[in-house]
């Protein structure tokens, strides 16, 4: 009868069962080897945990290390008399391929057996006394060191060496260059982050190639500040100055690691005693090699107000008059005494 429930018996439903997992099986995208994690390799092969008991460097493409095993409270570790394996880079090779994995004595990761491929290490002496043999695995996953870190000047940028050494703020995936309070090495990547000073914050990329961390940007010294003359500046030398205070710039927000005292004046400004000036951060001052310190030029000086005479005249009624302009102009000095230009007679 239509619409009339259809009830089967225990054997016709584990007859249905079988044929749904049978067909489910025959499908490629359910079978167990094709849904093992994306870096198992070859379908069905297992995977070795490893610790690296040397650094794998760039160069080199691979290291010795140690299979890790789960003690009795489940945790890897690698036991006494541990066996010792090499694992490979897999993309180290010709010229069109590029490294994929470096890293430091003490990382961990995953790699998979290289069919019976061996690596002969050599020992120091001539004979094959000393050689060691290990057998070959191809790295699959592995720890890898923090691509960016944010760093805190530490000191200031060594002007041979071009860096410094800086603690970490915080860090992107991966692991920290160092623990807490200590340091480690940035380097600048150009020669010319000449204002990175102690105090300065700033970002860093490893270069995995190199085994550094480059600079990618960071607080600058500023380029602008304003001070105060320290006597008059009559367009020429090296004019005194104090209340030395920076212009804050967008990243170019920190003081010179030297308040300077003396500023350059090579576009011959003039200023009274206790004018205000407009100084910019300039070429270095000293011999390269030396710690980094800058001129700073005057580019501008508050201006004080004169009323000059602009226009003389007689009028009809023979008295003398004079037109006036207020005008805004640099000085090195007060108004000075009266002077005679015609002298006056008795009539």
């Amino acid at each position: 009868m239509a619409g009339e429930q259809v009830y089967f018996s225990d054997e016709q439903n584990r007859r249905i069962r079988d044929c749904v997992r049978s067909y489910e099986r025959s499908q490629p995208r359910n079978r167990p080897q094709a849904i093992k994690p994306r870096f198992s390799g070859r379908p069905g092969k297992s995977l070795t945990r490893f610790q690296l008991l040397e650094d794998l460097t760039w160069a080199n493409g691979h290291a010795k290390a140690a299979i890790m095993t789960l003690n009795e409270s489940d945790e890897w570790e690698v036991a006494d008399g541990a066996t010792e394996i090499e694992v490979f880079d897999p993309y180290k090779g010709g010229d069109n391929l590029e490294n994929r994995w470096v890293g430091l004595e003490g990382y961990q990761g995953w790699c998979q057996r290289r069919g019976s491929a061996s690596f002969v290490d050599e020992g120091e002496s001539e004979s094959e006394s000393d050689d060691e043999t290990r057998a070959v695995y191809d790295i699959v996953e592995m720890e890898m060191l923090a691509p960016w870190v944010m760093w805190h000047a530490y000191e200031a940028i060594d002007p041979d060496d071009m860096k410094f050494r800086a603690t970490l703020v915080k860090h992107d995936w991966g692991i920290a260059p160092v623990e807490g309070s200590d340091t480690f090495f940035v380097y600048a990547p150009f020669g010319h982050e000449q204002d990175i000073v102690e105090g300065a914050y700033g970002q860093a990329k490893y270069d995995y190639s190199q085994g550094k961390y480059y600079v990618e940007s960071y607080q600058h010294v500023a380029l602008r500040a304003t001070a105060l003359l320290n006597g008059d500046c009559c367009s020429s030398g090296t004019p005194s100055i104090d209340n030395f205070v920076i212009d804050v710039q967008g990243d170019y927000c920190l003081p010179p690691p030297t308040t300077p005292t003396v500023a350059t004046n090579p576009r011959g400004h003039a200023g009274i005693d206790n004018a205000k000036v407009l100084l910019e951060r300039a070429g270095l001052k000293n011999a390269p090699g030396d710690a980094f310190e800058w001129n700073w030029e005057v580019v501008g000086i508050a201006k004080v107000a004169r009323t000059p005479i602009v226009d003389l005249r007689v009028n009809t009624d023979g008295d003398v008059q004079c037109k006036k302009a207020t005008i805004y102009v640099e000085a090195c000095g007060p108004v000075g005494d009266w002077e005679s230009l015609i002298e006056g007679t008795d009539c």
